[in-house]
Parts: C-alpha cells; sequence; structure tokens
C-alpha cells in the first residue's frame, strides 16, 4: 500500500515595501483526516494562492520511496516540493474558518497575507553547505548536521513544524557564537539532537517537518520560538548579501500506533 505525503516549503525573502493581500482556499477532507489537518491545509492553500498572485512561483519537487518495516503498510512514497518566490510573509490572519458537509466535508478558510518583496541583492560566493545525514528518521533517533562553508560562517539551526501552536512553530536548537571554517558534524559528542513525533493526532504513521539553517557572516542573536511570520521578520533585519538560508525537509516515523486518529 502507497500513501502520498507532500509537505511545502514556502521559501521566501526579504525586501522593504509590505502589502496585505486576501486569499481563499478550501480543503475536502474525510473521516480519516482531521479537521484541524483540513483547515491547516486550506490556510497553506490560500497563502500559497496569495504568492501566486502577487509575486509568481517557480517550483521544483523530488519524490522518493520509503519503506517501513515498523508496520502493516510496506511503502509510502513521499514527495518533498519546494515553492520558492520573490516575496516574504511579515503578517497573517485568519479572517474566517467554516467547516461544512457531512462524510465528506469542507474546510474554507480566507486570510489576509502581509507580503514584502525582495529587492536586494544576495552574495553569491558566500553559500555554504548544510544538509541532514539522514532525512528519513524514526521517533526519537539522533539528528545530525553536516556543515561545510566555502566562507567564515556563523550558523544558526532551528526546526520548523506544522503541528506546533502557530506562534511557536519554529523553534531554535542550536546556536553559536563561534565561527565555521571547516567541515563540521553536529552536534558535538557532548549533546544530542533527536526528533519526536507529533503529539497531535496525524493522518498515517509518518510527519513531514524541516530544518532551518541560517548562515551569516557576522554573529546573529536569535530568541528561542517564532511564529513563521515573526521569523521572516527577523530574517528581514539581516542584510540579504550576509545572510543564506538552508531548508531542509525529513520525515518522522511513529514508533506505535497511538498517535493515530480514532
Amino acid at each position: 500500500m502507497k500513501k502520498t505525503i507532500t509537505l511545502l516549503l514556502l521559501v521566501m525573502y526579504s525586501s522593504s515595501q509590505a502589502e496585505w493581500h486576501r486569499g481563499e482556499a478550501q480543503e475536502v477532507f474525510g473521516p480519516e483526516t482531521s479537521e484541524r489537518t483540513a483547515c491547516m491545509a486550506a490556510e497553506n492553500k490560500a497563502i500559497l494562492n496569495v504568492l501566486r498572485q502577487t509575486v509568481g512561483e517557480s517550483v521544483s519537487a523530488s519524490q522518493f520511496q520509503m519503506c517501513n518495516e515498523m508496520g502493516e503498510e510496506v511503502c509510502q512514497m513521499l514527495m518533498s516540493s519546494s515553492t520558492y518566490t520573490e516575496g516574504l510573509i511579515t503578517g497573517f490572519r485568519i479572517r474566517n474558518t467554516e467547516v461544512s458537509g457531512s462524510g465528506m466535508r469542507t474546510c474554507s478558510v480566507s486570510v489576509d497575507v502581509n507580503i514584502t518583496k525582495d529587492f536586494g541583492n544576495t552574495d553569491i560566493g558566500f553559500d555554504p553547505e548544510v544538509r541532514m545525514s539522514k532525512t528519513q528518521l524514526k521517533d526519537g533517533e539522533d539528528l545530525r548536521i553536516i556543515v561545510r562553508p566555502n566562507q567564515p560562517t556563523f550558523l544558526t539551526l532551528f526546526y520548523f513544524s506544522p503541528y506546533l501552536e502557530r506562534h511557536e512553530q519554529v523553534q531554535l536548537f542550536y546556536q553559536t557564537n563561534k565561527m565555521i571554517t571547516e567541515k563540521i558534524e553536529l552536534p558535538d559528542p557532548s549533546k544530542v539532537f533527536y526528533v519526536t513525533f507529533p503529539k497531535v493526532k496525524v493522518n498515517g504513521d509518518i510527519a513531514g517537518e524541516m530544518v532551518i539553517a541560517v548562515a551569516t557572516k557576522k554573529p546573529i542573536s536569535f530568541r528561542k520560538v517564532f511564529s513563521f511570520s515573526e521569523f521572516n521578520q527577523r530574517l528581514q533585519e539581516i542584510p540579504k548579501s550576509e545572510r543564506r538560508v538552508i531548508k531542509i525537509p525529513y520525515f518522522i516515523w511513529a514508533q506505535d500506533n497511538s498517535h493515530k486518529l480514532q
């Protein structure tokens, strides 16, 4: 049996001109999907509709198959798609959410999105490589990051989880004022990074999250928790020529069936 999971990454950058735009979208769902999950999907569709209408986009996607030896379902087909825009979401508010129907239901969402268009210049020579040693992990498994800088760089690592409350979806898990000048693997032996399956009810036994690596030419201090729009606002304060943002999707397998929808 195969399932397809799409992890949508809105990869957005900064400038100084912001405008509010309205968007709407719907998500049709059945009893196997929670109302919260469906409405979050409708919110993401509405945001993407606004971005398409205001700043355009280009989309790239990769697909791979992963097999789970822990459950009855043999394999799942996973797709990671990235949407690159010329705008930065610096504000978001839900105008209205309505769920209708029975059996197959529909969540309709109307949102306002504050978008800042990008006119800055990137230093294309500042391009550190940041990647995960594995992007397919089990609940509780260690997460390791490999960094290979092409210039001296300072690094801060966050993870983004769409399953958390909106005000805490971006969380810092690594920050140092030590400059990186050669290839390293994080964390060092005295620390551990590990992934956990979301505590909310999830449709299926796999969840998608994302590591966000912020590489900068100077040490930058960040607070520990952000909403996604607050995080983008903070990035906007760093000159585009002095930073590089790398976003890495990863997938987490559940260890048991306790998370599943009833």
